[in-house]
């Protein structure tokens, strides 16, 4: 005879305690202890109808980012035998701070799929970090030595970034900031630099020395304090690559939903030269620092698209770093900042409102996607009308099987009226309804490139 039970009786009560404040420094891990008391009127666990199962409550329903035991859509733990009303049920819970700094709470409820989420105080984990503000200065020596203002930003422990020792992660890439529209500018340093000439080095320059460039006849100027330097390409490097940062005074990328921002800070080093007859600006950095600035998903994004886009992003990248395949022909760079004509970079400041995609990044280091063996191109656009077309059906391309056309089952409401884009490759709009519905990203992936792997290169 079937049991029914009412709504309402998955009750609870954890018997350790219920609010976890943790201070990790990054990969560091910690062992929880819980003890979960059923006080409910029936046994979970004791048909298949009543599999309990620890769940992510906020945010709901995604997995935890660093809790380590996650069972995959927002679950973390399952009960591993029956718990009968008045009885507790102990386990551990593994917890590994996430490789960049971050202040994150996760909430968490038991949960029966299909029958609702239990009635108690949940446990909360806070993952804290102790954050102090160092000023970031940029000195005008057209103004007379005055500051041009301080932004402020987290100490050199939050700004680190690792740089993976091998792997397609640890090239190097260019990339030209084409929003840059100006013959000179102030140029602020968060840390100790090395000023390039022409191929020599010049000198040593510290954080937050006055520093200018500016473009006069064909040539690059840089003055330091009060030393300047010509050539035809200066360079200005950091000392130490997973920390320096840089901004650009006269560069304005300002997003129209909020114009107080402006994306001017970069990692890595800057290039100043001329090309088509006025200066530009090359942002060098290693491509793992690349992908952190990359604005083609945003922080809210489920993980596993955001998984999804930085694999597509490192290995549409790295198809570029190929010389065969120079995308930007007798250019000195690799890729722009253009969305219409690469990928949206937007740098250090995106990196810092965005601090989900580099955790998740990292969970998916070095993979790329890979067809016969050969690192591919991996187009993607916003939305479709409701299939996605092939590359021979957009741009003629007969070499690429892989890019074939596709249901976007998963694209809500696709119609001709709300497509958006050239329409080769993952779906945005596709990809993040599949997270939502559970799908993972080597999933997602291959649905949208038929035929392909993932591989770790």
């Amino acid at each position: 005879m079937p049991i029914y039970v009412k709504k309402g009786d998955l009750n609870f009560q954890f018997n350790s305690a219920t609010t976890q404040n943790l201070d990790l420094e990054p990969g560091e891990t910690k062992m929880l202890s819980v003890e979960l008391k059923n006080t409910g009127n029936f046994a979970w666990n004791s048909t298949p109808d009543t599999t309990l199962k620890l769940g992510m409550d906020v945010p709901r329903d995604v997995n935890s980012m660093f809790i380590q035991e996650n069972i995959g859509k927002g679950r973390i733990w399952q009960a591993p035998q029956a718990v009968a009303p008045g009885a507790s049920v102990k386990f551990n819970l593994t917890i590994k701070a996430p490789a960049i700094r971050t202040d994150r709470t996760e909430v968490l409820r038991p949960v029966i799929d299909g029958f609702g989420w239990g009635v108690g105080t949940p446990l909360t984990i806070h993952l804290k970090n102790t954050i102090t503000e160092v000023p970031f200065v940029a000195q005008s020596i057209n103004a007379g030595g005055s500051e041009l203002g301080k932004v402020t930003r987290r100490n050199y422990a939050s700004i680190k970034a690792p740089i993976p020792a091998s792997g397609v992660d640890s090239k190097t890439i260019r990339i030209n900031l084409s929003y840059f529209d100006k013959v000179a500018t102030d140029v602020g340093l968060n840390s100790n630099y090395k000023l390039i000439v022409d191929n020599k080095l010049k000198r040593r320059v510290r954080a937050f020395d006055a520093v200018s460039v500016k473009e006069a006849n064909g040539t690059v100027t840089v003055t330091v304090n009060n030393s300047s330097y010509q050539g035809r390409v200066v360079r200005i490097i950091p000392v130490d690559a997973e920390v320096g940062v840089f901004q650009l005074k006269g560069y304005e990328h300002r997003p129209g939903w909020n114009l107080a921002l402006n994306d001017n800070q970069f990692r890595g080093g800057a290039e100043f030269r001329i090309d088509g007859g006025k200066l530009i600006t090359i942002n060098e950095l290693p491509v793992a620092h690349y992908l952190r600035g990359i604005a083609e998903v945003s922080n809210g994004s489920d993980p596993e698209m955001i998984k999804t886009l930085m694999i597509l992003a490192r290995t549409y990248s790295v198809y570029y770093l190929d010389p065969a395949r120079n995308k930007f022909k007798d250019k000195p760079y690799d890729l722009d900042d253009s969305p219409d004509r690469s990928q949206k970079y937007l740098g250090y400041g995106f990196e810092q409102r965005s601090p989900n995609v580099s955790i998740y990044m990292a969970d998916v280091i070095s993979q790329v996607v890979v067809y016969n063996g050969q690192i591919v191109i991996t187009p993607y656009f916003s939305r479709s009308d409701g299939r996605t077309r092939s590359g021979q059906e957009v741009w003629g391309w007969t070499n690429t099987p892989f890019l074939v056309s596709v249901p976007d089952t998963y694209c809500a409401n696709a119609s001709a009226d709300t497509a958006a884009g050239h329409g080769v490759g993952l779906s945005g709009c596709g990809g993040s309804g599949m997270a939502a519905a559970g799908f993972g990203y080597q999933e997602i992936i291959k649905y949208f490139y038929k035929g392909v792997t993932i591989e770790q290169r």
